[in-house]
């Protein structure tokens, strides 16, 4: 049984790829406006760049996984956050206003949202102050979350000086 006709449904999935698509250029235009590009031609580049950037990593990844897969000491990152952090988009978290230009850098390189991060360096800062992470590997068992991330939010606090190495 058909609700519409064929040209109705043609129509209603052109709609739909067609919202998609706007929807997407305008996450895209908001990530370039977050980044500090203030015109068209300055996102075109911006966004340009960085899809170059990801496909040089992709491909990078693929050599690396088939490389080293399997290898000792090894462990496959955790995935506490990972649909918060695939939709890592900086629009909207006026958290970001609190951050230097280098906490937002970390939070793109790193592909952490502003109140994850502040969160994190907030309870890691607690804690050193506690006198329970001295180290950066004290601070892993702190938070479901790929180790990686973990030290570079406390590299940043060694170089506030919050923490020692």
């Amino acid at each position: 049984m058909r609700f519409h006709s064929k040209e109705e449904h043609e129509e209603l999935l052109g709609s739909v790829v067609s919202e998609y698509r706007m929807v997407k250029r305008l996450k895209d235009l908001k990530e370039a406006q977050m980044a500090g590009c203030r015109s068209t031609a300055e996102a075109e580049r911006y966004l340009g760049r960085k899809r170059k950037r990801e496909s040089e990593e992709g491909m990078n990844r693929g050599k690396e996984s088939s490389q080293f897969a399997g290898g000792l000491g090894s462990r496959p990152p955790v995935q506490a956050y990972s649909s918060y952090v695939n939709d890592f988009d900086m629009i909207g978290f006026t958290e970001s206003q609190l951050l230097s230009e280098s906490e937002k850098r970390l939070c793109r390189e790193a592909k952490l949202v502003p109140p994850v991060y502040l969160q994190m360096q907030q309870v890691m800062s607690h804690e050193i102050f506690k006198g329970n992470v001295t180290k950066k590997s004290d601070a892993y068992s702190l938070f479901e979350i790929d180790p990686i991330k973990v030290d570079r939010v406390y590299d940043m606090l060694v170089k506030k000086g919050i923490s020692q190495l």
